[in-house]
């Protein structure tokens, strides 16, 4: 039981990380179209999109649903 703990644990850390780097991502493409005028929505909407399922997947991983 303890490794299970332990993978879902790791599972957390590492989906906390990949949105905040996808977070961060999204605010570098903010920054940038508010300091050249030319936003890339299509790029901020699929990273907003992929942050949405990490987020959706790290409540399944604190829930105990991911193994």
């Amino acid at each position: 039981m303890g490794k299970i703990i332990l993978k879902r644990n790791t599972q957390i850390k590492e989906l906390q990380e990949k949105i905040y780097d996808l977070q961060n991502k999204c605010g570098e493409l903010s920054r940038k179209g508010r300091e050249t005028g030319n936003f890339n929505s299509v790029e901020y909407d699929k990273l907003s999109k992929e942050i949405g399922w990490l987020e959706y997947l790290l409540w399944g991983a604190r829930q105990g649903i991911l193994h």
